[in-house]
């Protein structure tokens, strides 16, 4: 009987290692929200923000903005910040929300939507993402120039460069987590870059962290993948519809992905079965 339970035992555990998530589409919004570019979860109000481009990626053309929808789809707020350029990362803390448009971070008050600060990024062109670890830095990625750039005490610096195609960047305590070029990198405090995963799309610019080894990419040719101990799994697959820079609830499981030009907010289920 104990060789029997044991042999269940292993069966179980394998199971379960190998079990991939499932997606479950939860609700998606009209198509009225131009270019969404990233979602952000605010986990203290419960709502979400969303960067609008509504123009091109690049163009300093005054119509980007923040929106802000509730947690079933609902659009609370249309132009909960406006009068920006090309919004793109996003990052919250304690109700102090931080925006990166073009060459700028900005930095709100999330209760008041009052722009407290705006932080000019000395030789960046076009930030495409931002992160904050946990000791109050804010790490800004430029594409363009294969950059990375460190705010700290309103002022920033340059970081690292020659990062090829990198894009979406992310924070767990004082390490980085980055996409350059189709690879997911690990950036420890000590600047040592260490590969994850590869042969992830070049147009990959969606991450989030969901686990102590695991991770949610998206790409902007419409797929969404999981990565758990460097293996690459492919969760959605929609041609036609692009993906933007992810949002996660990492509470409930629920993944929210901006769909660019298709103009929706998506919302999935994440579960394991």
């Amino acid at each position: 009987m104990k060789k029997i339970l044991i042999g269940i035992s292993f069966l179980f555990q394998v199971g379960t290692a190998f079990a991939q998530p499932q997606l479950q589409k939860l609700w998606e919004t009209d198509s009225v929200l131009p270019i969404p570019k990233a979602v952000l979860y605010d986990a203290v109000e419960k709502r979400l923000f969303v960067s609008c481009m509504d123009g091109a990626h690049d163009a300093k053309d005054g119509k980007g903005y923040v929106a802000v929808l509730g947690t079933d789809g609902g659009i609370q707020l249309p132009n909960w910040m406006n009068a920006l350029h090309a919004p793109k990362g996003l990052v919250i803390f304690e109700n102090i929300v931080f925006v990166a448009d073009m060459n700028e971070v900005l930095i709100i008050d999330g209760k008041r939507a009052l722009t407290l600060k705006r932080i000019k990024v000395e030789g960046a062109m076009n930030i495409t993402d931002i992160a904050m670890t946990i000791d109050g830095f804010i790490f800004a990625t430029d594409s363009r120039l294969g950059r990375i750039f460190k705010i700290e005490k309103d002022k920033s610096i340059l970081y690292s460069e020659g990062l090829r195609g990198v894009s979406a960047i992310t924070a767990n305590q004082k390490d980085l987590f980055l996409l350059a070029n189709g690879n997911l990198f690990h950036l420890t405090e000590k600047k040592d870059m260490n590969k994850i995963a590869g042969d992830l799309p070049v147009s990959a610019e969606g991450l989030v962290q969901i686990g102590k080894h695991e991770f949610l990419v998206s790409a902007t040719e419409g797929k969404l993948l999981h990565i758990k101990d460097g293996t690459v799994t492919e969760l959605l697959n929609t041609p036609g519809v692009p993906m933007g820079d992810i949002g996660y609830d990492a509470k409930r499981k629920i993944v929210y992905i901006p769909t660019l030009q298709h103009k929706t907010v998506v919302a999935y289920q994440l579960s394991n079965k």
